[in-house]
């Protein structure tokens, strides 16, 4: 009887040991086949992801709640999440206001877009999640005055609408850049000014603009500007003036760069908006500034586009020249 107990136990350890080891092998299998997959896998997931409608569909959400919280009436119907020309990604939103506070429901409908798209940026900073931010944001409103009312289209880029809601920039800096791309449509009165943003690759600029930003932030050759760019929203006049400059040390400084990394000679409103997101990117400490343009460079390629290589041979170039010391990359 003990040696029938011994040898159904000794059995059981075989039976047991072998199903292990088949299991392992199960495992090993999974993990390689996993392995083998990763790079095609991710970049179809990730590509994916930021195109996903079931998250346009929760970002469209957001925006309501807000707007429902302001108490701002909107239509459902006349939202889009949409793809642009120059791999640009369109969020529209329709509101409609009384016939003397049209400027505060655009400002606040924009606050509204800029918030979800905080939200977005931070559970992507805390996590492996990737933020959906659309290129450009417009805002419709329609305003009941004449007959058949009227009706003006305002529209910015993400960059500046985040630049707006964190602090960067005021209100009143914020509709002063708003109106350089308002459409105004009344019984008497047809105003277009159509936005170049949307012939352009909004995310590409931003990426070159906030690139520069990072190299000559710590540049002794450039601290005279950045230090008056630090100071220019606190000085009455200043900004203009320190756009002016960063516009014309861009062009004497940075022109070569502009033409490898564009392309093309840019013209004097490239050169100016470039200047402008530049001047934004660097009043930002560095640590930010690092993780804004990591975030947005990842994003950028996630979605399909290729990082500018021109612009990383450009700066080893001119470090080697120069012999000066290379910014930090990553945060401390």
């Amino acid at each position: 009887m003990g040696a029938l107990i011994l040898v159904t136990m000794n059995n059981m350890v075989e039976l047991t040991r072998a199903a292990i080891i088949k299991l392992n092998a199960i495992l090993l299998i999974s993990i390689l086949s996993l392995l083998h997959a990763v790079p095609d896998e991710t970049t179809i997931q990730r590509s994916e992801l930021i195109d996903n409608p079931q998250r346009k569909s929760a970002f469209t959400y957001q925006v309501h709640s807000a707007l429902k919280y302001y108490r701002l009436p909107y239509s459902d119907e006349n939202t889009s999440f949409r793809k642009a020309e120059s791999n640009n990604t369109v969020f529209r939103i329709s509101l409609t206001s009384r016939r003397n506070n049209f400027e505060e429901v655009v400002i606040l409908g924009f606050s509204c877009v800029g918030k979800v798209m905080q939200r977005e940026m931070y559970k992507e900073q805390k996590s492996d999640y990737v933020a959906l931010l659309p290129s450009i944001v417009t805002v419709h409103c329609t305003i009941p005055v004449g007959r058949d009312g009227s009706q003006l289209t305002a529209s910015t880029s993400s960059v500046v609408l985040r630049n707006f809601v964190e602090g960067t920039i005021t209100a009143s800096e914020f509709w002063d850049e708003i109106t350089n791309s308002v459409e105004y449509v009344s019984e008497t009165q047809y105003l277009n000014k159509s936005p170049a943003i949307f012939v352009t690759d909004v995310e590409y600029e931003n990426l070159i603009a906030a690139r520069i930003a990072l190299e000559n932030q710590n540049n002794p050759r450039s601290a005279n500007l950045i230090s008056m760019a630090s100071k220019a929203k606190y000085v009455w006049g200043l900004q203009a003036k320190v756009e002016s400059l960063l516009m014309d040390h861009m062009k004497t400084k940075h022109m070569d760069l502009m033409v490898a990394v564009m392309g093309k000679t840019p013209n004097d409103e490239e050169m100016l908006r470039l200047g402008r997101l530049v001047f934004l990117h660097v009043q930002k400490p560095q640590n930010e500034l690092i993780e804004t343009h990591t975030g947005d460079s990842l994003r950028y390629v996630w979605g399909g586009g290729s990082y500018p290589k021109a612009i990383d041979q450009y700066y080893d170039e001119y470090y080697e020249r120069t012999n000066l010391p290379r910014p930090r990359r990553r945060i401390d």
